[in-house]
């Protein structure tokens, strides 16, 4: 798609006539065409301290111990610099991209913290990614499920931290739960300690959901509109 999207030429010129005409043809293309949601333990049990961990968690997977996937792989059917954008596009060539999405990471949770009482200062947030070891194993061997490329682990772990960022669907930073000393909202949305004031979004969700938010706010939402 670099030729029809990214590259001045005759197939960039037809399609934004296509689009222009119509809404049709490449430009119309949401590019993310292709979604698979893997399990992975042949490749995660040939790791020790993956071994290890799930014995220690009574033989359950300590990702996702009730049989969910343990990623989402995204194909992109051209270079994204949306995902990628501290690599410069080559000026050359057609490629797909895939991203490797964790699915329940098991890293401490991060944390959002401010800098002011005023609202339009830039607060601290801190992802906390990649705390616990294991991620980077899961990380490690979904890009090596998702390419069957091997290399050897130091390797894969300076690519899991050269290349990991966020997918953009944060959520949790004021997680419900039964009291002040746990998280920020009680189960009817109410924020402990302050009167009159509710959260109602991805920010009350507690635990990190198994697959993309979005049906979660949808609940979320509608739950907040019946209490109010």
């Amino acid at each position: 798609m670099e030729d029809h999207l990214l590259r001045k030429g005759p197939k960039h010129s037809a399609t934004i006539a296509a689009y222009q005409e119509g809404h049709q043809g490449p430009m119309s293309c949401g590019l993310l065409e292709m979604v698979g949601f893997p399990r992975i333990e042949d490749y995660l049990e040939k790791d020790p301290q993956y071994v290890k961990t799930k014995a220690a968690n009574g033989g359950k997977d300590p990702f996702v111990p009730l049989g969910q996937p343990h990623f989402e792989l995204d194909f992109v059917c051209m270079f994204e610099t949306a995902f990628q954008w501290h690599l410069s596009v080559s000026k050359k060539g057609q490629h797909t991209c895939v991203v490797v999405d964790l699915v329940r990471p098991v890293s401490d949770l991060g944390e959002v913290t401010l800098n002011s009482a005023d609202p339009l200062v830039q607060p601290n947030i801190n992802l906390n990614f990649f705390s616990d070891d294991l991620d980077i194993i899961a990380m490690r061997e979904g890009i090596r499920f998702s390419y069957d490329v091997l290399k050897r682990d130091e390797e894969m772990k300076r690519a899991v931290l050269d290349r990991c960022q966020t997918a953009f669907y944060p959520c949790g930073t004021a997680r419900l739960s039964r009291n002040i000393e746990q998280g920020v909202v009680d189960p009817k949305l109410r924020v402990h300690g302050i009167k009159n004031l509710r959260l109602i979004g991805a920010s009350v969700i507690p635990v990190i959901p198994d697959c993309r938010i979005q049906n979660s706010v949808y609940m979320i939402g509608e739950k907040g509109a019946d209490a109010i």
